[in-house]
């Protein structure tokens, strides 16, 4: 499992090779995927669908899945689809993992620590 680690006094991420789980340490994981410019995605991200002009959502872990959403109660499952083409009749249950609309229409634009910062 990889994570990174916000190092808020020097405005930067660590990214330690062995994990040493400590109370007080936010640690930010991967989903180990990549957005449509090659930059891994972790938890806490920030992205937007490729034009660019609407808001930046963010990764979140919710109920053990990597979800997005603009706050993490509106987040929903990033990496599923439903099968088919626009109009046809698909129920929850029809969902199936894939990264691919994310690889291909996501960009990472920040991170919550930005967010943070800007107030």
């Amino acid at each position: 499992m990889k994570v990174r680690i916000w190092d808020g006094n020097n405005k930067r991420f660590e990214y330690p090779e062995a994990v040493e789980l400590n109370a007080g340490i936010e640690y930010e994981i991967s989903t180990e995927v990549k957005d449509r410019e090659g930059t891994e995605v972790y938890v806490g991200d920030l992205y937007q669908t490729l034009s660019k002009t609407g808001p930046a959502y963010q990764v979140f872990l919710k109920g053990g899945a990597i979800c997005g959403g603009i706050t993490e109660g509106d987040a929903i499952p990033l990496f599923w689809e439903l099968p088919g083409g626009e109009g046809d009749e698909n129920s929850i249950d029809d969902l199936y993992p894939t990264t691919e609309w994310f690889t291909r229409l996501a960009i990472v634009v920040g991170h919550i620590h930005e967010k943070e910062d800007l107030g």
